[in-house]
């Protein structure tokens, strides 16, 4: 008899085990698309795709009138610049995140307690929760 109960606990230990990292998972999945579309701020330090090209605008403008020193300090920042915009996703990579989200909002939202409302609230865009089977109630 205790065969059987040990047996019972050992799957349903299994089971809060594959929740919790499933739970996990559908987290991050809602976290990275959220930082992609820009809804949770990065640190401080980090620039967005907007600041990046209003930069790289302003380089081109000031490489024009720049002293020799300082068109190497502005070419340096101009490449730096370009290297952080290449780490952003890519219009296709943002797509599969949006349609990640749009397949785990539903379960997530509900296990978390999240409703449409509050969603909409932080941001997400309506389409994208009426994809995921979110109404307003």
């Amino acid at each position: 008899m205790s065969l059987d109960t040990s047996k019972r606990s050992t799957r349903e230990n299994g089971s809060r085990r594959r929740d919790l990292l499933e739970h996990e998972l559908d987290g991050q999945i809602i976290r990275e698309y959220l930082e992609s579309i820009g809804l949770i701020r990065q640190p401080v330090s980090e620039w967005n795709q907007t600041d990046i090209y209003k930069r790289l605008a302003d380089i081109s403008f000031e490489l024009d009138t720049a002293t020799v020193t300082k068109r190497v300090d502005l070419i340096k920042e101009r490449n730096l610049l370009r290297s952080k915009l290449s780490a952003f996703p890519s219009p296709h990579e943002l797509q599969k995140m949006e349609d990640s989200f749009i397949r785990v909002l539903r379960h997530f939202s509900s296990k978390t307690g999240i409703s449409y409302e509050i969603w909409s609230a932080f941001g997400v865009c309506q389409t994208v929760l009426a994809k995921a089977g979110m109404t307003c109630e």
